[in-house]
């Protein structure tokens, strides 16, 4: 079951990838490498499943303490984990639930540490499964 939904998720990639290289080369778009595209297929599936939230009006008066911690970033260890088991969730069950968690975590840094670590993950996983369709 694992492996099969790997395959689905890189299929539908493969799918996005090319319709998103069709489109940029329809705009004039200056050409862009494989894997910032993939990036850009993944940010964009988790911008279109949870809406964002609404923007925060200005500070009357400049803050005067220190930057603290946000109350929602994890300490380091316990950040590498969250993201390698979101990375986890996404590989062997669903990728877009996966997606909507880390949304969900309302936390900036986070998110954008899962999709490069999703982009970097499925980026191989493209290219191997090229490498597949090559040798056959």
């Amino acid at each position: 079951m694992e492996q099969q939904s790997l395959q689905e998720h890189i299929a539908w990639l493969e799918n996005q990838l090319q319709q998103k290289k069709h489109e940029l080369a329809t705009q004039g778009t200056p050409e862009k490498n494989e894997r910032e595209i993939v990036k850009e297929v993944i940010q964009g599936v988790g911008a279109e499943t949870v809406s964002p939230p609404p923007p925060m009006p200005p500070l009357a008066t400049p803050i005067a303490s220190p930057i603290h911690p946000l109350p929602n970033d994890p300490k380091e260890s316990e950040h590498r984990a969250l993201v390698q088991g979101l990375v986890e969730q996404a590989v062997s069950g669903d990728l877009f639930a996966a997606l909507k968690s880390a949304e969900n975590l309302h936390n900036p840094h986070l998110l954008d540490e899962f999709h490069d670590a999703l982009t970097d993950h499925y980026y191989e996983k493209l290219v191997e499964s090229r490498k597949l369709k090559l040798d056959q």
